[in-house]
Order: structure tokens, then C-alpha cells, then sequence
């Protein structure tokens, strides 16, 4: 099985050169996606793109179209978009760490990853009726390629990852469902059936229906958990389009945004904007340190130039992190447990359409288990969850586990706190949540 990426290389020279003799700066991010569903492989989704940005008479205007589009046309639809932002633009080129000559782009197959995917899917399949015995369950799995590259006057960078993804659900006799984003195929499926195992095994409704508790709470937050708190804290808090206060938060709390990391389904050598990748400090000493900003929002915020832009498919740059990283504790998942005695854990949160307030966390916690005498005695029925970020990261901040994981972009221990507050889920409807951006 050959499944190749594509080869088709738009002029972004010519387009280039003609977006320079109109505007002060120019810059072309040409982009290319292939997925592949292990239930479809050769029906692979191939899709192609590239955006000019441009700096006209101090405007900020980008235009995206298909491989095919005339470099003319994007460059007159890009300079009509800045006059709806004048005075936001900025410079492209000016220290990008840019080659100064064009790479090659050589086809990339991924026959090899999709085959190492299926055979662990085959193992996944093999193993679950005797995990799940009278569970209905069923597997997705697939690979997708990823390509982007930038150029401005002052070079061209290309590069490309390959990510997998594996999907487990079962809607009888209960919901449970368990998933991982990797850059690669793991060497076994050990992890992903334990979880499914232990959800499962305390996932049976007793004849009395799910239990509901409403009130406040002490609560332990499995690292799946910690993980959609720290996406709901970017986008509320952390995000430079709509910046908000943090303050009074613990001393043990280290949040980074860091596009190195090995395993990270986020990390790239650069940022959307050309930007090299590194650690960033976002969150440490007891206090918030950087937003996440784009190069427009960190010249609005006066905050120093980092690597923290990223791209929507067939969107400009905006404000957003690679993989966020939080600094791990000194305790055991069993110990952190047994310290809260009675309280609840909360497995896998889901955003909700309910009303929060500024600065307030709230999910609807789909898998959550309540707790007695430190060990997990039965499921909850879902419920809302709430909590000020400011609490469950500063003055109500408990332990942190030792152990960490990945949870799409999101490398988290497990993290307790003093209380939440859960309410009834009646009238809450589950929203969707994109599992990470493009670049």
C-alpha cells in the first residue's frame, strides 16, 4: 500500500514578487493535508491551499484559495481585506530564522504508519471481548499528514509532521469511550485497554439508576480531566484576542507552552508565523507571565515577540499554543485519592452550552465517579462542573501527580482540589471541541 502526499508547488515566487511591488510586505503560507481513515484507506482526503498575507498602506489583509488560484487574483482579494483592518499591519520578514534558499519538497508515503496502525487496531479488536465482555464497542482509527510552508523576502521554510489517532466508544451497557493523538503509532495498546477497563469496571449502573450529587465538593481531576481545564484556561484567560486576570495562583503551578517536545501532537519547528518553536513560560511564580500572542496581539499587548501563533486550516495566524505542558507533583494517583476520602473524580469533561461567569470554569463532566474512603465506588450520573481557575490553581490547589500524559496537546498529571461545584446537567447540551489546530 503507497498512499503519497501531494507534489504540486504553487508560483509563490511570482505571487511574492507582485505583492511586494504593492505592499510594504508580503507573506504566502502554502499548505497541504492528506487523511487517511483505516476504514477507507484507499479513499484517502487529499486537500490543498495556500493564504497570502499582505501589509497594504498599513492594513493587515489575507486571502486564501486553491493550488490553482491565479497569484493575481489572491493578491487583489488580500489587498482589499486589509482596508477592512487599517493600522494593524506588521512585518513578515523582519527575524524569521528563514534559509535563504528553497528546500525541496519530497513526497512523503504513509503506507508504512497506516499498516503499523492497523495491526494495532487488529490487537485492539482481538483484546477487547474479553475486557468488555457484553459491551457493544466500536474503533476508529486514522493518519494524517501535515505540511505547511512559509515564504516571505526573506526565504523559504517548509515542514511536515504525521500524526495517528485511535478512537474507542461504547454505548452499552453504559458510555465510555477512550482515544489517543500521538506522532506515532505505539509500540502496544496496553495504556488505551487499561483505561477502558477501569472505566468500564465501575461504569454499571446500579438497578437504582446513576447516583446525581449536587453541592460543593472536593475533587480529584484525572489528568484527561486537568487537560480540558487547561484548554478552557487558554481560550478564557491566556488568549491575547481576549485577555483576562489571574492572580493568587500557587507557587507549584508551572504551565509552558512548548512546540519541542518529542511526543507532543502539537509540535512543529516553527510557529504559524516562522517563529522557531521553544519553551514558553506562561504561567509560574504564583502569577500569570505571557498571553498567548500572535505578532499583531504582541505589539497591542506590548508583550515580547514569542513563538505562540498558530493556523486554522485556510486561516490567517492567530493567538494559541503547541503542546501545553504542566509541571508534574510529588504524589500517586492512589495517594491523592485517598486524601479526599469522599469526594469525587472526574475523568472526561466535555464542553457544555451552560452560563458561566468571567474567569470561571465549567464543564459537563460525562465521566465521573464518586469516591469512598479514597477508592472509586460507583459512576455519577452527568453533571455540570464548576470552578474559578484562580481557586483550583491557587488557594484550593491540593496535590499533583507525579505521572503525566497526553491528552491531545495537553502533556497533565492529575490534579486535586479542595472543591468544585456540581449542579444538575438538566437543559446543558454538549458542544463540540476541535482537538487541535492546524499549525
Amino acid at each position: 500500500m503507497v498512499v503519497s502526499t501531494l507534489t504540486t508547488r504553487p508560483p509563490a515566487q511570482r505571487l511574492l514578487a507582485l505583492a511586494l511591488r504593492r505592499c510594504r510586505d508580503a507573506e504566502i503560507a502554502w499548505e497541504e493535508r492528506v487523511d487517511l481513515d483505516l476504514a477507507a484507506l484507499d479513499n484517502p482526503r487529499r486537500l490543498g491551499g495556500w493564504g497570502l498575507r499582505v501589509n497594504y498602506e498599513g492594513g493587515l489583509g489575507f486571502a486564501w484559495g486553491a493550488l490553482q488560484e491565479a497569484p493575481e487574483n489572491l493578491l487583489e482579494q488580500a489587498v482589499e481585506a486589509s482596508r477592512d483592518q487599517p493600522g494593524q499591519g506588521v512585518l513578515f520578514s523582519h527575524g524569521l530564522p528563514f534559509s535563504p534558499a528553497n528546500q525541496l519538497l519530497e513526497p512523503v508515503d504513509l503506507g508504512p504508519v497506516a499498516e503499523d496502525l492497523q495491526r494495532l487496531v487488529a490487537r485492539i479488536q482481538f483484546l477487547l471481548p474479553s475486557l468488555l465482555s457484553g459491551w457493544n464497542t466500536r474503533i476508529r482509527g486514522g493518519v494524517r499528514f501535515q505540511r505547511m510552508t512559509l515564504t516571505t523576502r526573506s526565504g523559504e521554510q517548509t515542514a511536515h509532521r504525521t500524526l495517528v489517532y485511535v478512537a474507542v466508544h461504547a454505548d452499552e451497557p453504559a458510555p465510555i469511550h477512550t482515544s489517543f493523538i500521538s506522532r506515532r503509532v505505539p509500540d502496544h495498546p496496553g495504556e488505551l485497554l487499561c483505561e477502558l477497563a477501569w472505566r468500564a469496571a465501575h461504569s454499571k449502573p446500579p438497578k437504582k439508576g446513576l447516583e446525581s450529587l449536587s453541592g460543593t465538593r472536593p475533587a480529584l481531576f484525572s489528568p484527561g480531566a486537568t487537560a480540558a481545564l487547561l484548554r478552557d484556561l487558554a481560550a478564557d484567560v491566556l488568549d491575547a484576542r481576549n485577555p483576562g486576570e489571574l492572580e493568587g495562583l500557587s507557587p507549584r503551578i508551572t504551565l509552558t507552552d512548548d512546540g519541542q517536545q518529542p511526543e507532543g501532537p502539537g509540535s512543529t519547528p516553527f510557529d504559524a508565523e516562522g517563529q522557531a518553536r521553544r519553551p514558553v513560560l506562561l504561567l509560574g511564580g504564583g502569577r500569570l507571565q505571557l498571553y498567548l500572542c500572535d505578532r499583531l496581539h504582541a505589539r497591542r499587548l506590548k508583550q515580547e515577540l514569542q513563538p505562540l501563533a498558530v493556523r486554522d486550516w485556510g486561516r490567517p495566524p492567530r493567538p494559541g499554543f503547541s503542546n501545553l505542558v504542566l509541571s508534574p507533583g510529588d504524589s500517586s494517583l492512589p495517594e491523592m485519592a485517598r486524601g479526599l476520602k469522599d469526594g469525587i473524580l472526574l475523568d472526561h469533561l466535555v464542553p457544555c452550552d451552560a452560563l458561566r461567569a468571567p474567569g470561571e470554569f465549567c464543564r459537563l463532566a460525562q465521566l465521573a465517579f464518586k469516591l469512598k474512603n479514597g477508592r472509586p465506588a460507583e459512576r455519577l450520573a452527568p453533571m455540570l462542573v464548576r470552578a474559578r481557575y484562580a481557586s483550583v490553581l491557587g488557594s484550593e490547589l491540593g496535590q499533583l501527580s507525579r505521572e503525566t500524559s497526553w491528552h491531545g496537546r495537553c502533556l497533565t498529571p492529575a490534579l486535586s482540589c479542595a472543591s468544585v461545584q456540581l449542579e444538575m446537567a438538566e437543559g446543558a447540551r454538549e458542544s463540540g471541541e476541535d482537538p487541535g489546530t492546524w499549525w
